[in-house]
C-alpha cells in the first residue's frame, strides 16, 4: 500500500530547493540594491565570454563549456552552461543544462571579480542507470575570477544543487556541493 507521506529523499530535495530559491533571491535583491556601483572594464565585460569548466556535483566528477551574455546594466549577465558529468561509481554519463542568472562585483580593477550565480536547468539522465529521462533542476554558486591578463579569466566556484534525480536503485545523484574550476575567454 502507498504512503500519502512523502519520503525523506523528496523532503530532502524540497529543503534545498527552497534553500537554494532564498539564496538566490538574496544574491539578486543584494546586487540591485548596492548603493555604490563600480563600473566594470568596458574592454573585459561588455562581451560575449566562452568557457570551459572541470566540476564535481555531489559524487560526480564532470566537464562542461558554457557562454555568457554580455554585461547589462553594468554588472548582470545570463549564463548557458552544458555538462558532461557522471555517475559515480559505475561511471555512466549524463548530461545537465542550465541557465542562470549572474551578478558580478569588480573587488580589484581588471583583476579580481567576485559574482553570485542562480538558476535552473534540466539534467539529461542516463536510462541505463536511471528510471526518468529528464530531471529539472536548481541552483545556487559563489565564484572567484582572476584576470592575469585582459581577455582572460580563472575562476573558482562553489555553492549547491537540488534535483530529483535518482539511480534505479534509489540513490540520489546530482544533488548537494557543487565544485566548478575553469578559464573564461572574452571576446
Amino acid at each position: 500500500m502507498l504512503s500519502d507521506k512523502p519520503s525523506k529523499i523528496q523532503i530532502m530535495n524540497t529543503k534545498r530547493v527552497s534553500m537554494l530559491s532564498v539564496l538566490l533571491g538574496f544574491f539578486m535583491i543584494s546586487g540591485i540594491a548596492q548603493t555604490e556601483v563600480k563600473l566594470p572594464n568596458p574592454n573585459k565585460v561588455n562581451h560575449f565570454s566562452l568557457g570551459f569548466q572541470i566540476s564535481q556535483y555531489q559524487k560526480d566528477y564532470g566537464i562542461g563549456l558554457q557562454l555568457t551574455s554580455p554585461f547589462i546594466i553594468k554588472r548582470m549577465a545570463f549564463r548557458l552552461r552544458g555538462n558532461l558529468q557522471f555517475v559515480d561509481p559505475t561511471w555512466s554519463p549524463y548530461g545537465h543544462l542550465t541557465l542562470s542568472f549572474v551578478n558580478k562585483y569588480e573587488v580589484i580593477k581588471d583583476k579580481l571579480d567576485v559574482y553570485g550565480e542562480g538558476g535552473g536547468g534540466i539534467i539529461f539522465a542516463n536510462r541505463s542507470v536511471s528510471t526518468d529521462a529528464v530531471y529539472g533542476c536548481g541552483f545556487g554558486i559563489f565564484g572567484v575570477e582572476f584576470h592575469p591578463i585582459t581577455p582572460l579569466g580563472f575562476y573558482f566556484e562553489m555553492g549547491g544543487m537540488g534535483s530529483g534525480a535518482s539511480t534505479a536503485t534509489g540513490e540520489v545523484y546530482s544533488n548537494g556541493f557543487i565544485l566548478n574550476t575553469g578559464m573564461r575567454f572574452y571576446f
